[in-house]
C-alpha cells in the first residue's frame, strides 16, 4: 500500500513525502522506517507538539 501511495504522489508531481506519528506507535515507526523514510526536525504544527516524531522520504 505505501508504494501504491508514493507511486500515486509521484504521479500528481510531489517530490517528497512527509508524516508524522508517535514514537509510542512502534509499529507505524518501523514501517516508515523500513520504506525509507528517516527521522527529520518537526514541522509545524507538530513542532510544539510533544511526543511529535516527523518523517520524510524523497519520491522516485
Amino acid at each position: 500500500m505505501m508504494d501504491a501511495l508514493e507511486a500515486k504522489a509521484l504521479e500528481r508531481g510531489f517530490k517528497r513525502a512527509m508524516l508524522q506519528t508517535r514514537p509510542q506507535m512502534s509499529e507505524a515507526v518501523h514501517l516508515y522506517t523500513k520504506h525509507g523514510y528517516e527521522q527529520i526536525e518537526n514541522y509545524p504544527p507538530y513542532d510544539e507538539l510533544d511526543g511529535a516524531i516527523c518523517f520524510a522520504k524523497w519520491l522516485g
